[in-house]
């Protein structure tokens, strides 16, 4: 840990001296003119002692005082103090403050693209327990495992797996033909084609499941990657690279050099289709239910989902999230001469499934998605690569064995009483929001109690009917795996939905809300050090896994999660002055975070700003989940109990959870949440009890006059 004098350095500072404080003395003028009146000795020793306090004076001026230990982070635990960096003002960058000795003594892998010391930890520990498992001859696990690390193999087909693929594409005699086609091939690999499609609950009635459809076939993770010059200036040579390796490896039978440029200006267009990132968070403008798809898109819907097999008639009910897209692209590809529209598909299928196939396209995939958009030096090891994709596609069966190896089902018990303690700390603050109308608090308060919480693991299993898998068949044995999923999910299509239904597996490191069932979701993977851990302080448990309850607690009162009720339906339950007065507080949530600027950790250099409307979700259940568990905390330990030194343990125990290394690349490429240094200081800033505990100024960056809460 590095030494630092006094954490408490806003307490003695002044404005004019930046912290600095100067002895007083006389003016050298007043000193002079007394030394030249009299030569008597006493005087001459007033003299010289003047001089000397104001040499010292000077010297104080510019040395640095030394500052005050922090007695209360000398009572912390060693391992909390080992990560920070006290060099730091709190009040100016808690995360670095809480993180920094950690970052600087932290050396990115070659094979990561970032690392935090929580997630990625924790997930290292379960890939050595992953390991073990399919080292274990498991059923299913063994085979897909073992052929994902017979490379030699994977080699020697090299595009063999494709062809008879590649030939049905070349082989369609019409447009009709050829989307019934992909469809097909939608339903045994990764290729959303154009479109995106899920079957889950309808919004607007969450006991039956529906089909959903939104924009894709993009390459690049999102339309601004296309729209924006700049970006796509920086992304062009490298996704024309990628294109013509897999083109060129798996010899389709075209002017390669032509077809990657159709295939570039083709994805362009569809981005000039789609909608922005940020418009797709809203739900009631991505709810447009209709009908007779054969009639309004009869290629991009009808003829693919008849070759997806998804059994639709002329009454069955789409929902639809980006209705302009269909209509654009449908016009697009009746427009776009056949052959550009086999080669174009072939492509994102090849894509697709490129990650199952030999060295050389396995190199391409990297080279786009690992080098340039994410800033990874080195592939990730195989073995490691094999874990992933044994997780990927026999998730759930994974899991049944490592909630068997390792989880500890006493650990339900303290996490059931830590979500009731955030759940009252919650109603306590709806109950005090006095921006809300009675109305609209009742309503809430109502939502409140009828959420519900899933812990640990699901108590359903999963039937794996019919699958048989081989050591030495991995293209054919991920195929059948994506087709399993893909007929157990059209199975579901208009039936009950099943509110006992895990959406995430037991052993991820995550924790989700689920709106359309108002339910949160911690699974067994985050119930672990350093999240959860029984044996430690309880500020650290609430500081940590606390406010991550708290965080998905939020998300079902924030700009999305309020739209709908306590049964999951999306209707309108909140007054019109109570909405009104909400959209400010978001506002006030979006421009701030919009403010924040984002930079290397090392070099200082600006990568770019946090996008507040893309965030806002994630940005309101930070804030309000940090504030949800520092008050259950204080209930839980009672006010009389509590110390400073474990209200500074509380707020360090929510920094150290997000301490994380990132490639510039991985930064800038940001999902909805924020990276991590503002998604702390976000949070921090916006929250009194912390400003109060570290002594933090008026004037200090992380204690703004106007804090933005909803």
């Amino acid at each position: 840990m590095q030494r630092h004098d006094k954490l408490g350095e806003d307490e003695d500072k002044n404005e004019d001296t930046k912290g600095f404080k100067t002895m007083a003395i006389k003016s050298s003028s007043n000193a002079r003119k007394g030394w030249v009146s009299s030569w008597v000795s006493p005087f001459r020793i007033v003299i010289i002692v003047f001089v000397l306090v104001g040499f010292v004076s000077i010297m104080i001026t510019f040395l640095p005082l030394k500052k005050k230990k922090d007695e209360q982070i000398d009572q912390l635990p060693r391992n909390v103090q080992l990560l920070m960096d006290e060099s730091i003002d709190p009040c100016t960058d808690f995360y670095q403050y809480a993180c920094g000795t950690w970052i600087k003594n932290m050396t990115l892998p070659n094979d990561r693209s970032r690392y935090t010391r929580s997630f990625n930890a924790i997930q290292d520990a379960n890939d050595a327990i992953f390991h073990d498992i399919v080292n274990e001859k498991w059923p299913l696990l063994s085979e897909l495992y073992l052929s994902c690390m017979d490379t030699n193999m994977i080699d020697v087909l090299g595009s063999q797996p494709l062809k008879k693929d590649l030939i049905a594409i070349e082989n369609a005699p019409d447009k009709a033909s050829l989307f019934q086609v992909v469809g097909e091939l939608s339903s045994r690999s990764s290729a959303s084609f154009l479109i995106d499609t899920g079957i889950f609950a309808d919004e607007k009635n969450t006991t039956i499941y529906s089909l959903h459809v939104s924009q894709g076939g993009l390459t690049l993770p999102d339309q601004e990657y296309y729209t924006n010059d700049t970006r796509f200036s920086l992304f062009k040579p490298d996704l024309t690279t990628f294109i013509t390796k897999l083109l060129t490896l798996s010899e389709w039978n075209s002017s390669v050099d032509d077809a990657v440029q159709d295939i570039i200006q083709f994805e362009i267009e569809l981005a000039n289709c789609s909608m922005k990132k940020e418009l797709l968070r809203d739900p009631l403008l991505t709810y447009n239910p209709q009908t007779n798809i054969n009639t309004t898109n009869p290629l991009l819907l009808g003829h693919f989902f008849v070759g997806a097999g998804i059994p639709l008639t002329k009454e069955s009910t789409v929902i639809i999230a980006t209705p302009s897209y269909l209509k654009l692209v449908e016009n697009l590809v009746n427009k776009t001469p056949l052959e550009k529209l086999k080669t174009f598909f072939a492509y994102q299928y090849i894509s697709s499934v490129a990650s199952s196939l030999s060295t050389p396209y396995r190199d391409a995939v990297f080279e786009l998605f690992g080098r340039k958009i994410q800033g990874q030096a080195t592939p990730r090891p195989r073995q490691k690569q094999c874990l992933a994709r044994v997780d990927a596609y026999l998730g759930e069966l994974l899991s049944r064995y490592y909630i068997q190896t390792t989880f500890k089902l006493e650990a339900l018990t303290l996490i059931k009483s830590l979500v009731s303690d955030l759940i009252d700390a919650f109603q306590t603050r709806l109950e005090q929001a006095s921006w809300m109308d009675k109305e609209t608090r009742s309503a809430a308060v109502t939502k409140l109690h009828k959420m519900t919480a899933l812990l640990g693991y699901p108590v359903e299993r999963r039937e794996y009917p019919n699958l048989a898998l081989a050591n030495d068949k991995h293209f054919s044995n991920v195929q059948q795996l994506i087709h399993y999923h893909h007929l157990r999910a059209v199975s579901k299509l208009g039936t009950a939905v099943n509110p006992m239904e895990w959406m995430m597996d037991a052993h991820e490191v995550n924790a989700y809300y689920s709106p359309m069932a108002n339910q949160i979701v911690f699974p067994a993977g985050i119930l672990q050090p350093p999240f959860f851990d029984p044996a430690v302080n309880p500020a650290q448990n609430y500081g940590a896994i606390g406010m991550v309850i708290g965080h998905e607690i939020t998300h079902g009162f924030d700009d999305q999660g309020r739209n709908f009720d306590g049964s999951g339906n999306m209707h309108p339950w909140w007054t019109n002055s109570t909405a009104t007065k909400f959209n400010s507080r978001a506002r006030c949530i979006s421009n701030q975070y919009s403010s924040m600027v984002v930079r290397n950790d090392t070099s200082g250099e600006l990568l770019g700003h946090v996008n507040g409307a893309f965030t806002l979700g994630e940005d309101i259940a930070d804030i309000g989940g940090l504030r949800i568990a520092f008050e259950a905390y204080k209930e839980h330990l009672f006010p009389s109990k509590m110390t400073l030194a474990m209200e500074k343990l509380f707020f360090l125990s929510y920094a150290q959870s997000w301490c994380t290394k990132a490639t510039d690349q991985s930064i800038k490429a940001h999902d909805v949440h924020p990276p991590p240094k503002q998604r702390v200081n976000g949070a921090i800033m916006n929250n009194e009890e912390f400003a109060r505990i570290f002594v933090c100024p008026n004037t200090a960056l992380l204690n703004p006059q106007e804090k933005c809460n909803i």
